[in-house]
């Protein structure tokens, strides 16, 4: 099927780029995109049946880092105390993160009897087993590939210009150059000006610039720049309502760091529950 169009608005977010996976996938679930997450949540549950449940984690990131603790949390509130979760998190966890936020992590973890493991990374998974290219391996009961997002094929496919990520290149109106009527914004696109991290803050900072520029596009109206801004904000839920919170030098860690992501994501998501009922 073939759709023509004026303008397009290219948001197709992002997946885990791991294809090292041979044989059965039903226990093996990726960061992005979360379809399976309910999938995922109820093999967790089910698996909290036995004495021992194991679980590992692929990636040392942030993703990894949220899998880790709020599947440790979902177990033991589902009579699962004996629960096992391993990150393998490669050579470092959360190396890009501050010193500081590094120390919360490892500190939370410790205290939560959760495994990191930064003795290398892994090669293959082969039917759930875990294959590092040190040689060592373990078989797990489930595991979770939070190695890092890449952009959608579709792009290169479709022989548009992209960045070195793959993501749909764009200029300082979130515009392609090569290609005027087409706009991008989120973790698709590869923003020329300068690498961003693929986070929603971006996404939701590009929104505002995104919808203008499609709009005055189609009206003949002057674009507008997309200005990425300073630092922000980044909370990461640590499992059992616990947060840890970092901006710029600045990190804490606690309950109150998850009520502050806890009140900024609902009303963030609040905005689009109110556009549905109008």
């Amino acid at each position: 099927m073939c759709v023509e169009y004026d303008v397009l608005s290219c948001n197709t977010g992002s997946f885990v780029p791991f294809t090292a996976i041979e044989g059965e996938t039903n226990q093996i679930f990726s960061a992005k995109p979360i379809e399976r997450l309910l999938e995922a949540k109820n093999q967790i549950i089910a698996g909290c049946s036995n004495p021992v449940l194991s679980i590992s984690v692929i990636g040392g990131g942030p993703a990894a880092v949220e899998i880790a603790g709020n599947a440790h949390h979902l177990a033991i509130q589902n009579g699962c105390p004996g629960v096992n979760i391993r990150i393998l998190a490669g050579s470092k966890l959360m190396k890009t993160s501050s010193p500081a936020i590094q120390r919360i992590v490892r500190h939370h973890f410790q205290k939560k009897n959760i495994t990191i493991d930064e003795s290398g990374h892994v090669e293959r998974i082969e039917n759930r087993r875990l294959i590092m290219q040190n040689g060592q391996s373990h078989t797990p009961d489930l595991v979770f590939v939070a190695t890092g997002v890449q952009p959608s094929p579709l792009f290169s496919a479709s022989e548009l210009p992209t960045g070195p990520d793959n993501g749909l290149l764009v200029n300082e109106y979130l515009q392609c150059p090569q290609h005027p009527e087409i706009f991008g914004g989120g973790d698709c696109i590869h923003y020329a000006p300068q690498p961003l991290e693929k986070v929603g803050v971006y996404a939701v900072r590009e929104n505002p610039v995104l919808l203008h520029n499609v709009q005055a596009s189609l009206q003949g109206g002057k674009l507008v720049k997309f200005e990425p801004g300073g630092s922000f904000l980044a909370i990461f839920n640590l499992g059992g309502r616990y947060g840890a919170l970092q901006k710029g030098p600045f990190s804490w860690a606690g309950k109150s760091s998850f009520l502050i992501k806890d009140y900024i994501d609902k009303k963030f998501m609040t905005q689009f529950q109110s556009l549905e009922k109008e």
